[in-house]
C-alpha cells in the first residue's frame, strides 16, 4: 500500500510524459531530495509485478513506464478499496479528523486521533485549529467534555453537507461515487434505484448529479441507523409536497427501505425531494425552452452577459445556447442557496486550470447574479458557470469539420457541451462531432456510423470503434490523444506581454499578502497601477486562491484595471502557503480596461508554463531578469 506522499508522487507522474526532476517533486510535497529518492525505492517495490515501475533517468529525473496497462489500473484501483491509510499531510490530517468526528457514535478522543495518526499532541492541535475553521464553513462547532472527548455539533442538515463534501472523494468524476467509508454495494444500489425512478419518470439529469443525490441518500442511510434525523421544519419546504420532485423521492425512499430494511421518516422524503429541486433536471420538451422560463431571471442573466461583454469584449451575450444553459443552471441554483443546500463541483480544479479565463469571467458575472437575485455564488457554483462561458468561448470560434464522433460525458450539459466546442475549434473542419450522451445511454446509441468514441469515464463495455478516454476538463495530453487520429495542434505565444522590468527575480517574502504588497508598490510606482490595485486584487482572491499547484499563483485584479495588458512576475527564495497550495513563482496578469485582445493567447501560455513541472524549475533557476524572459519566451 502506498502511502499519501507516495500517492501524490506516482499521480503527479502520470500527469506528465516527461521525466520529473527530485526538485520539483521535492518542492511540492514540502520534503527534501533525499526523502524523494527513499519515495522512489518504495514506490518501485510496491507498483512491482503491477504493471509500472519508475525509472531514475540520470541528470533528467524519474519517467513512469507502463509496461501493462490494465494490471497498472487495477493497481490504482485497489488503492483505493483498501480502506482509509494514514494521512500524513496537515490537510490529509485535516479531512480524517472531520471524517472521524462526523461518523463515530458518540466522543473522539484526543489521544485515539493523535495515536491512530502518529503524531505529537502539539500538531494534533495546530490540526485542530484548521479543523475548527473548515467546521465553521458549515456552521458547525467541536464540543469537548472532559473524559469523554470531542464531537461536531450542529444542525443535521449542516452535519449532512459537511459529510457529502469530506467523506466521498471530491478528486473524482466517475460514473458512480466512491468512499471508502461506504459500503460499494450499498452505493451501487442507490445509485440503481435513483437511475430507475429517473427512467420511469422520463427525467435526465447529468452524472454528477445523480452522484450527489446518491451520496445524501446513502448519508441520510448512514445517519438514521445511527439514530439521527432531519429535526429542522422548515414551513417554506411544504409547499414541495404537491411537486413532481416529491412524488419521485416517494418512489425511491420506498425502494430503498425495501432494500435496506430501514424506515425513513417522513421528513426524509421532503429533503430528498428539495435534493431534486435544487439539481438541474433536463425535461424533455420541445420548443422555446427561454420562453417558458422566470422573465425576471432572463432579466438578470441579459444583464450579466451584457456587463460581461462591456468589460471582457467578448460578444457572447447573444448565444443562445450560453442564454438557455444558463437559465437551466441558475433556477437551481438559486434553489440551493435560498435552502442553504451545497453543491459538489468535483472538476473545480481542472476547470480552474484549464479554462482560467472563462474562470475568471464567471468569478465577475457571479458578482453580478448575487447582486441582481440577493444570493451567494460559491466556487463550486461558479466553476459551473464557467463550464458554460467557457463553451460560449469556444462557439465564438467554432469551425466546421467532417470527421465522426460522439462524446460520453458523465458532468452534464455544461461538460459536455464544453469538450463539444473545445474539440470543433481545435480540430476545425477535421472533426464532425455527432452527439453528446450520457454513459449510462451508450448501450443504446447506434455506433456504427462512428470513427471513434470519445469518452470523459472509463468504458469498460466492449466497443466496435476506438474509445479515446479523456479528462473532462481537455487539457493538452487529451488534445495529443485525439490528434493522433486526425490533425495537428498549434500554439501560441505571449512573447508581446513580458517585459524585463516588470521582472522580480529570488525575492525573500513570507506570505501571500507581501508579495501582493511588493507588486503593488512596484506597480504603482512605474505607474503601471491605480491607488485601488491592491484592494481590487485582494477582492479577487476573496472570491477563491489563485494558486494552481504546481509552485504557481496567477494573481490579478477581479476587474480590467490597466491602460495596458502585460504580465509582472516574481520568484522567490522559498515556497509560500497560498491557498491549498505552496507557491514559488508568481504571475501577475494586468488587462487593460475594454481591452479587444485574445486573452485566451495569454491563459494558454500561462496554462502550458503550469503543467509543465521542469519549465516551472527552469524559470525558478533564473539569477535575473533578462534570462528568466529569454527562458520564458523560447
Amino acid at each position: 500500500m502506498l502511502e499519501t506522499r507516495q500517492q501524490a508522487i506516482v499521480q503527479e507522474l502520470i500527469r506528465h510524459d516527461a521525466p520529473m526532476s527530485g526538485t520539483h517533486l521535492a518542492k511540492l510535497n514540502g520534503v527534501s531530495a533525499r526523502t524523494i529518492r527513499e519515495d522512489i525505492k518504495l514506490i518501485n517495490v510496491r507498483i512491482s509485478g503491477n504493471g509500472a515501475k519508475v525509472q531514475s533517468l540520470m541528470g533528467r529525473g524519474y519517467l513512469l513506464e507502463i509496461e501493462d496497462n490494465e494490471s497498472f489500473k487495477s493497481f490504482l484501483q485497489s488503492l483505493t478499496s483498501q480502506g482509509p491509510h494514514t494521512p500524513d499531510t496537515h490537510a490529509d490530517r485535516a479531512a480524517y479528523i472531520i471524517c472521524e468526528l462526523l461518523l463515530t457514535r458518540g466522543h473522539v478522543k484526543s489521544e485515539d486521533l493523535a495515536d491512530a495518526l502518529f503524531i505529537s499532541r502539539s500538531t494534533l492541535q495546530s490540526d485542530l485549529k484548521a479543523v475548527k475553521g473548515i467546521l465553521a464553513q458549515y456552521d458547525l462547532e467541536i464540543e469537548s467534555k472532559p473524559n469523554y472527548g470531542m464531537r461536531a455539533t450542529g444542525t443535521e442538515m449542516n452535519l449532512r453537507f459537511c459529510l457529502s463534501q469530506y467523506v466521498f472523494d471530491r478528486r473524482v468524476y466517475k460514473s458512480e461515487p466512491q468512499s471508502v467509508y461506504f459500503d460499494s454495494d450499498e452505493l451501487g444500489a442507490v445509485h440503481n434505484t435513483v437511475a430507475e425512478a429517473l427512467d420511469d419518470n422520463q427525467l435526465v439529469m447529468t452524472d454528477i448529479a445523480i452522484n450527489n443525490l446518491v451520496i445524501h441518500i446513502a448519508i441520510a442511510l448512514r445517519r438514521i441507523r445511527d439514530g439521527y434525523s432531519v429535526d429542522e421544519h422548515n414551513p417554506s419546504l411544504n409547499t414541495l409536497m404537491n411537486h413532481r420532485e416529491h412524488s419521485i423521492a416517494k418512489q425511491i425512499v420506498t425502494q430503498c427501505e425495501t432494500l435496506f430494511k430501514v424506515s425513513f421518516p417522513a421528513y426524509e422524503t421532503v429533503y430528498i425531494a428539495l435534493h431534486l429541486s435544487g439539481t438541474k433536471i433536463i425535461r424533455q420538451m420541445s420548443g422555446d425552452i427561454e420562453e417558458e422560463y422566470d422573465k425576471e431571471l432572463q432579466r438578470v442573466i441579459d444583464r450579466t452577459l451584457r456587463e460581461v461583454d462591456r468589460e471582457y469584449t467578448m460578444q457572447i451575450r447573444k448565444d443562445k445556447e450560453l442564454r438557455l444553459s444558463l437559465l437551466l443552471h441558475l433556477k437551481p441554483a438559486i434553489n440551493r442557496y435560498r435552502y442553504n443546500m451545497n453543491v459538489r463541483n468535483p472538476m473545480l480544479a481542472d476547470i480552474r486550470q484549464h479554462y482560467p479565463l472563462a474562470f475568471e469571467i464567471a468569478v465577475f458575472a457571479g458578482r453580478i447574479i448575487e447582486s441582481e437575485t440577493d444570493t451567494e455564488m460559491d466556487e463550486n457554483e461558479i466553476g459551473y458557470i464557467a463550464l458554460h462561458i467557457g463553451g460560449a468561448i469556444e462557439r465564438s470560434k467554432l469551425r466546421d469539420a467532417p470527421k465522426k464522433c460522439i462524446v460520453v460525458c458523465a458532468s452534464g450539459v455544461g461538460t459536455s457541451q464544453l469538450i463539444y466546442y473545445k474539440l470543433k475549434n481545435h480540430f476545425g473542419h477535421s472533426l464532425e462531432i455527432i452527439d453528446t450522451i450520457q454513459y449510462y445511454k451508450l448501450e443504446e446509441y447506434p455506433l456504427s456510423s462512428l470513427d471513434f468514441i470519445i469518452s470523459s469515464i472509463p468504458i469498460e463495455l466492449g466497443m466496435p470503434v476506438p474509445v479515446i478516454e479523456v479528462n473532462a476538463i481537455l487539457n493538452d495530453k487529451d488534445l495529443k490523444k485525439v490528434e493522433s487520429f486526425i490533425v495537428q495542434n498549434e500554439s501560441s505565444r505571449f512573447t508581446d506581454y513580458c517585459r524585463e522590468e516588470l521582472v522580480f527575480i529570488n525575492k525573500d517574502l513570507d506570505s501571500r499578502d507581501s508579495v501582493l504588497s511588493h507588486f503593488d508598490r512596484q506597480l504603482r510606482q512605474m505607474g503601471l497601477a491605480e491607488d485601488t490595485f491592491l484592494d481590487s486584487v485582494m477582492e479577487r482572491e476573496a472570491v477563491m486562491p489563485t494558486s494552481f499547484g504546481n509552485l504557481i499563483a496567477v494573481p490579478h485584479p477581479i476587474t480590467p484595471h490597466s491602460d495596458e495588458t502585460f504580465l509582472s512576475f516574481m520568484t522567490l527564495k522559498k515556497p509560500i502557503v497560498w491557498g491549498d497550495y505552496k507557491v514559488q513563482l508568481v504571475c501577475m496578469l494586468m488587462v487593460q480596461k475594454g481591452s479587444r485582445e485574445d486573452l485566451q493567447v495569454i491563459y494558454d501560455s500561462l496554462g502550458s508554463i503550469i503543467e509543465d513541472p521542469d519549465r516551472v524549475s527552469e524559470l525558478l533557476s533564473c539569477s535575473h531578469s533578462r534570462e528568466f524572459i529569454r527562458k520564458i519566451n523560447t
